[in-house]
């Protein structure tokens, strides 16, 4: 009875099931699945945890997108396009870049931190008939008002079309003169006006 009570080898044959557990086969098989899951877990890159990009402190897809559609964007090509700047100097490799501008009919350029260069296109009718020794001018024309805020410093004019031999020449603060070889009239002209201007 000693001998019997001390034998600690399972003399009854006493099941897994018996005693309400598993066998080793199938702790193993379960374990191996719960193994497998886990390693499938922690294998998974793809965010199994649903974390935002709020939580990790980054902008999502939405808002970068909303962010570049405001600045700088490129195409499929890989070239990029200037769209709306919040600043009005773009540095680019430690050169400033200013975008034009549009005011009243002017085209603004600025050129520098406080030079700018305004453009317009305009259409004159004025005949060019008054005798100037053996040539022909104009009455005098005047360009645009500069929008407020800047100051001339040097401005030139140019005929952009003409059928005769015919140029323009500065008469004054602001208006200039058409003059021409001949009398002509009755004919509609384009000039372009530059003027340099500081603010």
């Amino acid at each position: 009875f000693d001998s019997h009570t001390s034998d600690a080898s399972n003399p009854h044959k006493v099941t897994a099931s018996q005693v309400g557990s598993y066998s080793k086969s199938e702790s193993d098989d379960k374990l191996a699945t719960q193994k497998q899951a886990m390693d499938s877990h922690v294998n998974n890159k793809a965010n199994p945890h649903a974390v935002t990009a709020s939580q990790v402190g980054a902008y999502s897809k939405q808002e970068i997108d909303t962010k570049l559609s405001k600045a700088v964007m490129a195409d499929d090509s890989g070239k990029v396009s200037i769209g709306t700047l919040d600043s009005n100097t773009l540095t680019v490799q430690g050169t400033k870049i200013y975008p034009n501008t549009k005011d009243g009919v002017w085209t603004v350029e600025r050129l520098f931190d406080n030079e700018y260069r305004l453009t317009t296109v305009m259409s004159t009718g004025a005949d060019v008939t008054s005798t100037w020794n053996s040539l022909f001018i104009s009455s005098e024309i005047p360009h645009p008002n500069l929008p407020s805020g800047y100051t001339k410093t040097s401005w030139g004019v140019t005929l952009s079309n003409s059928n005769n031999l015919m140029w323009c020449s500065i008469s004054g603060a602001s208006v200039f003169r058409l003059i021409a070889g001949a009398s002509t009239s009755a004919a509609t002209r384009t000039v372009i006006v530059t003027v340099y201007a500081s603010k």
